[in-house]
């Protein structure tokens, strides 16, 4: 829609960004979101592997297709990971020539996720599969994997 707005020539001529996270992170952080807000309800005497793998199943997982893509074409220009935030914001105001000041950036939601709950505790080999179909797409075209996140744990 913004695009047919603007035209094809002002279109072009912007910078266009969006943020992007790895699916395996983002999910854990989406579950204790939720779990923190009571938008969902688990069993307590599970375990957290296990209460996940259920909200996976019965959820509708959050996707950001639409904000890179436009019928099925990515139509963006430089992509920030979560992942390397604050050097690519850098690079975006560099792009933009605007300062960057990485002390105003502030942290949401910081605190929520238990700190043992990572990528390697939580994901059953059931879970690891509902997020690679569900996200096939992004871990193609972000070259996100299980494997690159257990080494980052590390």
């Amino acid at each position: 829609m913004i695009r047919d707005r603007l035209g094809p020539a002002l279109w072009s001529s912007y910078f266009k960004f969006c943020i992007v996270r790895d699916p395996f992170e983002k999910l854990i952080s989406a579950f204790y979101f939720r779990k923190a807000r009571k938008k969902i309800s688990t069993d307590s005497s599970e375990p957290d592997a296990k209460q996940f793998e259920h909200w996976l199943l019965a959820a509708k997982l959050p996707h950001d297709r639409n904000k890179y893509l436009i019928d099925g074409q990515f139509c963006l220009d430089y992509i920030v990971r979560y992942e390397s935030l604050a050097a690519d914001l850098a690079h975006v105001c560099a792009q933009l020539n605007l300062p960057w000041n990485p002390s105003r950036l502030p942290a949401f939601k910081a605190g929520i996720r238990p700190p043992e709950a990572t990528v390697e505790k939580l994901y059953t080999e059931t879970s690891r599969e509902i997020v690679r179909k569900a996200y096939d797409f992004e871990l193609r075209t972000f070259g996100y994997s299980m494997d690159s996140l257990r080494n980052a744990e590390r």
